[in-house]
């Protein structure tokens, strides 16, 4: 907080008070949504402002009903009353395998632990996870009729009951080499692993994707992230264990705009959904807003 010597000094004593209260209340609301919690879906939160942004979001907070745990608390909390913890892309790697011991008892009790990559490895004490760095193409879509290539080996499973190929498509930070038995969701042409679900290794289940959707919508950009955790985290939050594989969609299930998830995304899949004011951005572009995307979307549902 920066202020003129003559603000505080009209009103410095008032302005500091207000100061202690607001970081206090605003402390309270994130740490504080963890006490005394038991079930439901938790989250590792670090304290970025694109975390925060996507974990107090009225339509993701509704689904971490397990609360928050700030990261410098995580080592010292007891996850295993937890259904399951996200852990988002780009957290403070120190302090993340200080709790590594904490993430693997929730394991063990037989929770779900996410993990993403947002160019960092998938954290190393995770079971059984084996990470590749691939170069990231974050330009792929300026080529006139370029893809991703994504595809879907099981293109019936849940998950696809709730989002798209599309809806996953922005860029990817790495490669998965999955252990025998997990089953694979996204991969590459190539077949090389983008997400996939391990129930297998441990008595829990682990999800693994080299995608970032928490940093990029909690950055106010890149509208398939904000799709993809509209369909993603109703379904990892609504399935219990071996229930992932074979969960009900539910309320939450939705029609990912006319795609099926063994469709290859070409790049004009982008430029056939956004705002016309956008034309020249691509799906990484700053004004390709999640807003815009929204009330397009609200359009077409109304005509």
């Amino acid at each position: 907080m920066q202020a003129s010597s003559d603000l505080l000094g009209y009103c410095g004593e008032a302005l500091l008070d207000w100061a202690i209260a607001e970081s206090a209340r605003r402390s309270a609301k994130v740490e504080g949504r963890h006490n005394g919690r038991r079930g439901g879906l938790g989250a590792a939160y670090g304290g970025s402002a694109q975390q925060h942004r996507t974990f107090t979001a009225p339509q993701y907070a509704r689904h971490l009903t397990g609360g928050l745990i700030y990261l410098p608390d995580l080592a010292d909390t007891d996850l295993t009353g937890l259904d399951g913890l996200v852990i988002p892309e780009r957290m403070h790697r120190g302090l993340l395998n200080q709790a590594a011991d904490r993430v693997r008892e929730l394991l063990d009790a037989g929770g779900t632990v996410i993990a993403f990559s947002g160019g960092e490895p998938i954290p190393e004490f995770l079971p059984g996870v084996r990470w590749e760095h691939r170069p990231t193409n974050y330009w792929w879509w300026l080529t006139p009729g370029a893809e991703l290539g994504l595809r879907a080996p099981s293109p019936d499973h849940p998950l696809f009951e709730r989002l798209s190929l599309r809806d996953c498509t922005w860029h990817y930070h790495g490669v998965l080499d999955p252990p025998k038995g997990a089953e694979v969701l996204v991969t590459l042409a190539s077949g090389e692993a983008l997400l996939y679900v391990d129930q297998v290794t441990t008595p829990g289940t682990l999800i693994v994707a080299t995608l970032d959707p928490i940093s990029h919508y909690g950055s106010h950009f890149m509208p398939a992230t904000e799709r993809f955790l509209d369909g993603f985290l109703p379904w990892a939050s609504s399935v219990r264990g071996s229930e992932l594989d074979h969960g009900d969609a539910g309320d939450d299930s939705h029609d990912s705009s006319g795609l099926g998830p063994g469709e290859v995304i070409a790049q004009e899949e982008y430029t056939d959904h956004r705002d016309e004011s956008n034309a020249d951005a691509g799906p990484d572009g700053v004004r390709d807003r999640q807003g815009q995307a929204s009330r397009q979307r609200e359009g077409e549902q109304g005509k």
